[in-house]
């Protein structure tokens, strides 16, 4: 369904937190990236928007 829409581009964060067949709960300092079973955390949202929006803002950003 996602592939139908047009001018839309779809993020998978799932790719950044789970990485060869192991996902990250905690940040690299030991803060829990999640808030409960499904709901990203400060930190959880912190790590999503540093590795995942960032990199894309910035090729954005980049583009003529």
């Amino acid at each position: 369904m996602l592939g139908r829409l047009k001018n839309v581009t779809v993020i998978y964060s799932l790719d950044e937190f789970c990485k060869d067949g192991e996902c990250a709960m905690f940040s690299e300092e030991g803060i829990p990236l999640y808030y409960d079973y499904d709901h990203l955390s400060y930190e959880g949202n912190r790590y999503l928007v540093e590795r995942v929006l960032a990199p894309y803002l910035e090729e954005i950003a980049a583009r003529p």
